[in-house]
């Protein structure tokens, strides 16, 4: 009986969390936003959580968005909010230097509005409607749900470039019935291919106008290193990606016992972009600018710069960081 008392005041003493409801949450949002910044009620509040470093390395849902049914964005307001965990006001403001359009950009101190929102994963998205939660859940429960109310637009309209709702594995079929690739694919979609693997072959223009195949440049029996990289370098998350670009040219330089490839992702940037960062690093050898990162997730490449080493037998030798 003693214990049992013990037990009771120590719960009794505990203080009890009490989760906002939606109108105080939304007063507290509109609290967080810049003064120049106005919810506007005609629309659907859209509420984008993320997280900065998974959208650095491609992971975060900004590419999704911009090719959801134009309807839905032009009656809708994203608000962007990062928790208040691993991450500073200067590095979020470093952020919307390369995400111009995540903005506004709310740092979510305490992640009080995660919490009261129940967001326990990023990215993530809730939807409020006249301060009601009409969605909540991730980047494919999103597409699927927003595909279903602009069901006529999805249907009726061609979405073979940026407007096209496709799942990975839906791009990665086309991707392989375009371009006769070896990759492999599960239910889940591409399986990501490993040292002794066929490589996923491509066929694709460089930046300077002209065209690299990898099955064309086995052709000569040299094996093949392709070095996967990103014009955001550099950044805080890429480190010693500056070291590593350098290492890059010297090699490509010393080393003509095999056949050099590059491939630049076009997460978040354009091919001028990627010229100009090719020119700030001396970049000496040919450059794909990967549209829609399609190499990239051929390869399911997420770090940079990534080396892969394909032999003569088109099988993956090595794939690793370290350049070498």
């Amino acid at each position: 009986m003693k214990l049992i008392s013990i037990l009771l005041l120590i719960l009794t003493s505990l203080p009890t969390i009490v989760l906002a409801t939606p109108s105080k949450v939304i007063v507290q949002l509109k609290s967080e936003l810049p003064s120049n910044v106005i919810l506007d009620k005609s629309k659907v509040t859209h509420l984008v959580f993320i997280d900065i470093w998974r959208s650095y390395n491609g992971a975060g849902d900004e590419a999704m968005l911009d090719k959801l049914p134009k309807s839905f964005l032009q009656t809708s307001q994203k608000i962007w909010l990062q928790g208040e965990f691993n991450v500073t006001e200067t590095q979020l403001s470093q952020f919307q230097q390369f995400f111009p359009n995540a903005s506004p950009l709310i740092l979510d101190k305490g992640s009080k509005i995660m919490r009261a929102f129940n967001v326990w994963q990023s990215p993530y998205h809730v939807l409020l409607k006249e301060d009601d939660v009409i969605f909540s859940g991730d980047g494919q429960s999103l597409q699927k749900y927003v595909g279903k109310l602009y069901e006529p637009e999805t249907k009726h309209n061609d979405y073979k470039n940026s407007d096209k709702l496709l799942s990975k594995k839906e791009k990665m079929e086309e991707y392989i019935k375009s371009e006769n690739t070896s990759i492999k694919l599960s239910s889940k979609g591409p399986i990501k291919p490993l040292i002794g693997d066929l490589a996923p072959v491509f066929s694709q223009k460089t930046l300077n106008g002209g065209t690299v195949s990898l099955m064309k440049s086995l052709k000569n029996n040299k094996p093949i290193s392709i070095i996967f990289m990103d014009s955001l370098c550099p950044m805080p998350h890429y480190p010693l990606c500056e070291e590593k670009l350098a290492k890059v040219n010297k090699l490509v330089k010393s080393d003509h016992s095999r056949n050099w490839i590059g491939v630049i992702s076009s997460f978040y940037v354009d091919q001028n972009i990627a010229k100009t960062f090719a020119k700030k690093f001396a970049l000496n050898l040919p450059l794909i600018f990967d549209i829609d990162n399609i190499i990239f997730k051929a390869y399911d490449i997420y770090a940079t710069p990534y080396q892969v080493n394909v032999n003569t037998s088109g099988l993956i030798a090595t794939r690793s960081d370290i350049i070498h």
